[in-house]
């Protein structure tokens, strides 16, 4: 497992330290940490979001550093091997929201809020294959106001969330890379990046978390082509998907504030 780690509370500053925690060896590595990279200065959170994503053998994870350029802040996309061992390395420049695959590849977002020169109106979705070679899988159309906020890959499925802030609106993508054949989803919701988007290669599931909308708790079968709503939890619409299995949450009628438990479920197919 890895996690970030950060002492700022500051929504303007963040300085972080990722980690990686190995249940075989039962041993932390710290893969890194922001002060090799922002050199004392301090700078925000990447957009979209700062976990990290695992896959084949490293941690992916997006970083912020200061530049010289016409924007004092650059985005770059960093990995580590999860042992800690090596350095910690560039993958690519002017990326956000990295997704690993278990066959070492890396999916992306391109746009114009990491990407100084970018098209506004434009979106992009890369891949980097283990050997370093980059292609762009998919992209779209950003009206003004709206942002990639989300992303999840799992086998030939790639899905992400275009929110529209402004207008409380999002919509959800989901394509079949190897049928080229994609489904839409209108969120009740502005989709921000705190919200739930998990993915396998035979579901899609999602909650808002958070945020105000919608908290449904959804799950979208590939191979049915139905979408089923298991729950909702206003303020803590959480969705998991692994394998055959689906877990969300459920907040006590009364209780202790802040306590939640999870219904854990084998999907039948």
């Amino acid at each position: 497992m890895t996690w970030t780690e950060s002492a700022s509370t500051n929504l303007y500053f963040f300085d972080w330290c990722v980690f990686a925690y190995s249940p075989e060896t039962r041993r932390t590595a710290l893969l890194g940490d922001s002060s090799s990279l922002t050199k004392g200065k301090e700078v925000p959170e990447a957009p979209g979001s700062s976990a990290p994503s695992i896959g084949k053998d490293k941690a992916y994870w997006a970083v912020t550093y200061p530049t010289s350029g016409k924007r004092d802040v650059g985005v770059k996309i960093v990995a580590r091997p999860l042992s800690g061992e090596g350095e910690m390395e560039t993958v690519t420049e002017r990326g956000k929201l990295p997704k690993a695959t278990a066959d070492g590849a890396l999916y992306f977002v391109r746009s114009e809020d990491v990407s100084p020169g970018f098209a506004k109106d434009r979106y992009e979705i890369h891949r980097v294959t283990p050997e370093g070679s980059e292609a762009t899988v998919t992209y779209g159309h950003l009206a003004p106001g709206q942002q990639v906020t989300a992303l999840a890959v799992a086998g030939t499925s790639v899905n992400w969330v275009v929110s529209s802030e402004e207008q409380g609106s999002s919509v959800l993508y989901s394509l079949n890379t190897a049928t080229n054949r994609a489904v839409t989803f209108e969120l009740g919701h502005t989709g921000p990046p705190t919200m739930f988007l998990r993915a396998t290669p035979e579901r899609l599931a999602w909650g808002n978390g958070s945020a105000a909308g919608d908290a449904g708790q959804y799950v979208y079968d590939f191979a049915r082509g139905r979408l089923w709503r298991v729950g909702s939890e206003e303020g803590f619409s959480v969705m998991y998907a692994k394998g055959d299995h689906l877990a969300w949450s459920q907040l006590p009628e009364t209780g202790a504030p802040g306590s939640a438990s999870f219904n854990v479920t084998r999907w039948e197919r």
